[in-house]
């Protein structure tokens, strides 16, 4: 047997495809493809397949990790082009390799956020919201909720100011067991300090780090 782990992206409407249904559609892909995916065993099996950092809803992608084990050691080409060759085209597998760390070594992830607004997008005001010791927030997650400090949860960040109607935020968030923070929060708390919705903010995941 052997696990491997493929970096893919979601472009497009594959933003838009929650954890379950991303799931499911690498199931059928690899059932498709005729793959010799594992099977858990006991009354219930189910396939190896383990995302790393399951992707917020309405954000793309480069860097998706999933981790697969197969019960023989397949050609890594082979077993991209192939995924390829089912997936749908929002789906694209980048490469594909052995695991080198565990999901509890994760760190952080990177971000390019896009903000787009006709009366300009107050690059300056986001700067100085952002760079602030502390934000309060309340977070939200299985165990109810609790007031947190955004700031502790930012990494590094910088302002790419194109025009006054279009900045881009480059940001680093914690995205481990410990502290974890998605970047639509983010976005959320920047609209709720200015006072107004931006035209449009789009948002891609650029890398995932992992400890060591």
């Amino acid at each position: 047997m052997t696990k491997y782990r493929l970096k893919f992206s979601k472009s497009g409407n594959g933003k838009y495809i929650s954890h379950l249904d991303l799931l499911r559609c690498f199931i059928r892909a690899i059932a498709r493809a005729k793959l010799p995916i594992k099977y858990s065993e006991g009354f219930n099996p189910h396939p190896s397949i383990t995302f790393l950092l399951p992707l917020p809803i309405g954000v793309t992608s480069v860097c998706e990790l999933v981790d697969m084990e197969f019960v023989e050691i397949l050609s890594r080409e082979v077993l991209k082009d192939k995924l390829n060759e089912t997936l749908p085209e929002d789906l694209r597998i980048i490469e594909v390799g052995l695991p080198s760390n565990k999901a509890k070594d994760l760190l952080s992830a990177s971000y390019n956020i896009s903000f787009e607004r006709e009366n300009g997008v107050e690059a300056e005001q986001m700067q100085q919201f952002l760079s602030q010791n502390e934000i309060l927030i309340t977070k939200k997650s299985k165990r109810g909720e609790k007031t947190v400090n955004m700031s502790e949860y930012i990494e590094k960040f910088d302002f790419i100011v194109n025009s006054p109607e279009f900045v881009r935020l480059n940001i680093v968030l914690a995205a481990n067991s410990e502290r974890n923070l998605k970047p639509n929060i983010i976005v959320y708390e920047i609209e709720k300090s200015l006072g107004f919705e931006f035209d449009a903010v789009t948002i891609e995941r650029k890398e995932i780090y992992f400890r060591g």
